[in-house]
């Protein structure tokens, strides 16, 4: 979080992007797996905020595997 907080004023200089690469396991419930789901969803749950935030001043591409 705190390495793209202070790469945005760079971002926003240079048109950059932010590629996020995320598991679809964050909406599978799985045993003995719940903290990895929790840091899943945190993590896209991170990036949709910011890219609301950002507006178009920043392109977020959020690829989820499965």
């Amino acid at each position: 979080m705190y390495s793209n907080h202070n790469a945005v004023p760079h971002l926003r200089k240079r048109k950059g992007k932010i590629v996020v690469l995320a598991s679809a396991v964050a909406w599978l419930a799985m045993p003995r797996m719940s903290f990895y789901n929790v840091s899943r969803a945190a993590l896209i749950s991170f990036f949709e905020t910011w890219r609301a935030k950002l507006g178009s001043d920043i392109y977020i591409s959020i690829s989820i595997y499965y």
